[in-house]
């Protein structure tokens, strides 16, 4: 395609389709990287600017014959680059590059590869990027076993940081706190397969930087990675049953678009969720408990109501797209046979998201029921149609599963990207390049799973024990074991891999299940999702 306009950047540059810095005789960025700088083109050659769009024209065989690594690379570089530099070509293209929109954004992989393509060598952002993408590079080629060798880019990520912090211009920089972001993942990763608490250092440092950054339009990157700090407290106070800070009560208001908006009501999720579990520990007359409790039932309803406008206000090609068992291949474990398919890896988690908040809802308004019926015998039970409408809720995250898994059962590796015995439902359907959800979801899928199970698992929750149908316990605990098999978690409390994914599987027992998935959900207290 031709485009006319101005252009003065390298040949490199152009190529790759980012901003060049115009050094010369070699541009910046071309040297940071260990790339061959193409030069300029001549004057007379200015007036045309050729922009490649082949890739609209690829079809996804195609795209799967090609390694991540050299799909990001082959343009951009006429040799294969340094190791560093190829674990963050695969990071970006697998985990930012892919599968994301600013429509659906939640701020930080959205921005970061062109805040990162921005930003100097040995920036901050330049070296935490790095050394989370050594990290997830490694974990893909030698599984936990990788987990010890970004240690040293890690130690000299976390020393550039503290240095930018005490700075009072890089404070203000957006990169900062998404360099901080980044950290986090990294120690959020480390957590899950030590099977250990996340430490709150960086989620603390990167939220106190949040007032440093410069009001600006709601398009800056700035506003972005606020966005994305933001929900990660939301997400957070969520899972531990804690109250989120004011200031990010506030910042949610800010939100343009549907994640957002969705953040917006998760926080008041989250205040009513901490503000019942701290009921249950609190003394007090009969008569104030039954006014509480009959206000809790109400302001459940009212945040109720709230998540079904946003169902109604989300575009409509994000709605989930039903397949039955004779429109997917048969070898794709599916509930019930069936499952729903959406155009992304991040708004199908999105989605689940908004179911977890609206279960919390429901087990919130069926507890006080139970509660007040002790002290008030005419207060109805739990409604039929509401057990049914928290049933489709967890059945509608049993059918995201074939989405994210495919027909996937061993333990990851990078062959998963070119093995076209991977399948999916969403081939059949969306005709998605398939290779994010490859990459993305395990991950995104994990935190809901184990959510289930942790609700499964209160013995406080007796709305959930007679909720489910007969197996569906079991299902939703295979597939939890099946996720912790395919990143490599599974083997951590000393079981031994089998082929044979139901082996495995079969040498956990509930008690086993249900302790490695609080192990997880400890790791990922900070981390983005449910």
């Amino acid at each position: 395609m031709v485009n006319r306009g101005r252009s003065k950047g390298c040949i490199t540059c152009k190529q790759r389709r980012v901003k060049c810095d115009e050094t010369r005789p070699e541009c910046g960025h071309c040297r940071r990287l260990g790339l061959r700088c193409g030069g300029y083109e001549i004057k007379c050659a200015r007036r045309l600017k050729f922009k490649d769009q082949n890739h609209k024209f690829y079809n996804k065989t195609s795209k799967r014959q090609t390694s991540p690594c050299q799909e990001l690379v082959h343009v951009s570089s006429p040799r294969n680059i340094s190791e560093p530099d190829s674990a963050v070509a695969f990071y970006l293209g697998q985990y930012a590059g892919k599968g994301r929109e600013t429509a659906s954004a939640r701020g930080f992989f959205e921005m970061l590869i062109p805040t990162y393509n921005a930003q100097p060598e040995n920036s901050p952002l330049s070296l935490a990027v790095r050394a989370t993408a050594t990290k997830v590079l490694s974990l893909w080629r030698h599984g936990p076993r990788g987990l010890a060798l970004p240690q040293t880019a890690y130690a000299e990520a976390v020393s550039r940081v503290r240095q930018a912090v005490q700075d009072e211009v890089e404070r203000q920089n957006p990169a900062t706190i998404m360099a901080i972001v980044a950290l986090q993942l990294c120690e959020s990763i480390a957590a899950v397969y030590n099977l250990r608490p996340a430490t709150k250092v960086h989620q603390r440092g990167a939220a106190s930087l949040l007032p440093y950054l410069k009001p600006s339009s709601s398009a800056s990157v700035g506003e972005y990675i606020r966005r994305f700090v933001v929900h990660t407290e939301i997400a957070s106070a969520i899972r531990e049953k804690k109250p989120p800070g004011s200031e990010f009560v506030t910042s949610t208001a800010r939100g343009s678009n549907p994640s957002s908006a969705l953040d917006a009501i998760g926080a008041e999720v989250a205040l009513l969720q901490a503000s019942h579990a701290q009921l249950k520990d609190q003394i007090m007359a009969p008569v104030e408990l039954a006014n509480i409790l009959s206000n809790r039932i109400q302001e459940a309803k009212r945040i109720d109501d709230k998540l079904l406008t946003w169902e109604q206000l989300v575009p409509e090609h994000w709605k989930p797209q039903r397949l039955s068992k004779d429109e997917f291949d048969s070898s794709i474990p599916a509930y019930q046979h069936a499952c729903e398919t959406y155009p992304s890896c991040q708004i199908a988690t999105i989605w689940n998201f908004w179911r977890v908040q609206r279960l919390i809802l429901a087990a919130i308004a069926a507890d006080s029921q139970n509660r007040l019926r002790i002290y008030n015998a005419e207060t109805p039970c739990v409604q039929t149609h509401e057990r049914a409408l928290a049933q489709e809720l967890v059945d509608g995250i049993c059918y995201s599963v074939p989405f994210y898994l495919g027909n996937r059962s061993r333990p990851m590796s990078l062959r998963d990207f070119t093995d076209n015995s991977i399948l999916y439902p969403s081939d059949s359907m969306l005709h998605l390049d398939t290779s994010h959800i490859i990459a993305q979801g395990p991950w995104n899928i994990l935190s809901p799973l184990s959510r289930l199970l942790a609700l499964f698992s209160d013995e406080s929750e007796h709305f959930f024990a007679a909720l489910l149908r007969t197996g569906q316990i079991t299902w939703i605990r295979e597939q939890f074991l099946r996720v912790t098999i395919l990143i490599h978690v599974a083997f951590a409390l000393g079981k031994q891999y089998s082929p044979d994914r139901c082996a495995l599987v079969g040498q956990y027992t509930e008690e086993e299940t249900d302790k490695l998935m609080k192990l997880v959900r400890s790791g990922l207290r900070f981390a983005s999702g449910s």
